[in-house]
């Protein structure tokens, strides 16, 4: 049988009493998982190995737990850090990203996996002291995104346009336009992407964006409305926002427009998302630890794209392409 298995009868309740945990179990706006309610407990199956279960696992510290068993299974059978080389684990911890999306960044949930994952990733490093040693290693923690608040939870100051919708309002905008509604091929997220025809027409007709930009802007959610040659053209802008937006465009497979969402705003069905310019999207925590680096907290701006280049300098290793820059005042 799969091992993951063995949590067949397992309930996901929370790690601490309840007075650890700030605000309401039952938050405003939580969307669970289809069987689970907004409170603890959730249960993660009713006996069966089924794809319910699996599903209700991975949105469980179940499973960042199991991937911590995996991560020290694997540095034990591969004598990771005792060769003569340099070794390299790469290690994602997934749950807090799909529990976030269901319940929100303020829910028992999200606080539950957080108290959970650190004691996984210090179930790990204290493995690492023991078979590799202290100062033999080093670590790089970071995350790939942040997370907007649950919309609801703000009342006035939050609100969602959903992708449905956006589509919808922007089939009308062509069909009042061009008599033609049948030109948005999809809409995921906040790209849009249309018909050959549409794109073509868009280029040289100011009217369809000008239709497009007027009904999408007649509400509260959207800010702009942007095409992929003002998105190439972002990246070379002073404005940070403009520049982060043309950073984020990549031909072929971006979207052929771009629906700019007001703060606090989100076209997700979820509880919460993610995807926007916004600082709470983007801010995400660069920690580098270990005998490499000096200790202390420094000022100035860094990326998860500069922890490569940060490796690579402490290990000798010469990128032939590096998107971020070596960390230095962090490394002794």
């Amino acid at each position: 049988a799969n091992p993951v298995e063995r949590a067949l009868d397992a309930t996901w309740t929370p790690a601490r009493p309840a007075a650890a945990y700030r605000g309401s179990d039952e938050g405003v706006g939580e969307r669970p998982p289809t069987g689970w309610t907004a409170a603890f407990p959730h249960p993660l199956s009713n006996g069966t190995a089924n794809v319910q279960f699996y599903d209700r696992w991975q949105r469980s510290p179940f499973s960042d737990a199991y991937l911590a068993d995996l991560a020290i299974a694997a540095v034990d059978q591969m004598r990771l850090g005792r060769g003569a080389g340099v070794d390299y684990l790469g290690v994602s911890f997934s749950a807090l990203d799909l529990v976030g999306h269901k319940f929100g960044p303020d829910s028992h949930e999200v606080q539950d996996v957080l108290i959970r994952v650190d004691e996984a990733i210090g179930r790990l490093l204290a493995h690492l002291d023991a078979t590799v040693g202290a100062r033999n290693y080093v670590v790089a923690f970071s995350a790939d995104h942040g997370v907007g608040p649950v919309p609801e939870a703000l009342g006035e100051r939050g609100g969602r346009l959903p992708s449905v919708e956006i589509r919808k309002i922007i089939e009308a905008a062509l069909d009042e336009t061009w008599g033609d509604a049948a030109q948005v091929v999809d809409v995921i997220g906040t790209d849009v992407y249309l018909s050959d025809a549409a794109r073509a027409r868009l280029a040289t007709d100011e009217n369809g964006i000008a239709a497009i930009r007027a009904r999408l802007g007649a509400g509260r959610a959207v800010v702009a409305v942007m095409t992929a040659p003002e998105l190439e053209r972002g990246r070379e802008s002073a404005d940070p926002m403009l520049r982060a937006r043309g950073l984020s465009y990549f031909p072929g497979r971006s979207g052929d427009l771009l629906v700019v969402l007001r703060e606090n705003f989100t076209s997700s069905t979820d509880a919460a998302s993610h995807g926007t310019e916004h600082g709470y999207d983007r801010r995400v925590p660069v920690i580098l630890f270990g005998a490499a680096f000096a200790p202390g907290r420094f000022g100035g701006a860094a990326s998860p794209l500069d922890l490569a280049p940060t490796l690579a300098r402490i290990t000798g290793v010469t990128l032939d392409r590096a998107y971020g820059r070596s960390l230095d005042a962090a490394v002794k």
